[in-house]
């Protein structure tokens, strides 16, 4: 895997085709669907993000954030804070993505991208 590139992890609470936004943008990327994990328990999917050392990509920001906080280190969490239509998660998505060019990992980071108005807001914390 060339060093600019990410791995994401992306939750079934979010369309599929993020997927080939990720993939298009020279990333690696995979859909809880795609891995028959549709239902499995956060706690579950956290752990494969873990294991895969992929970035976890999701809309639960509540529900892994404190996941995030339990664990030592991470491969990082973006989160794609409103809850909108599929085309709308997928520019979020791109947006996300070019503000993370050229970086070789999120370790311990967590990207939330809001939309206010028509507004791209993105904020980037450290947990745990």
């Amino acid at each position: 895997m060339p060093p600019d590139t990410l791995s994401f992890l992306i939750d079934e609470c979010l369309h599929a085709s993020l997927v080939e936004v990720a993939n298009g943008m020279g990333h690696i990327a995979y859909h809880i669907e795609h891995l028959g994990l549709k239902g499995a328990p956060d706690w579950r999917l956290w752990k494969r993000a873990l294991q895969d050392d992929s970035i976890f990509v999701t809309n639960n920001a509540q529900d892994f954030r404190k996941l995030s906080r339990k664990s030592e280190i991470h491969p990082g969490l973006v989160l794609i804070l409103p809850l909108v239509r599929p085309e709308v998660q997928r520019q979020l998505f791109q947006v996300g993505l070019e503000y993370l060019a050229g970086r070789t990992n999120l370790i311990n980071r967590v990207i939330e991208i809001d939309l206010h108005k028509e507004k791209v807001d993105i904020q980037e914390i450290e947990l745990p």
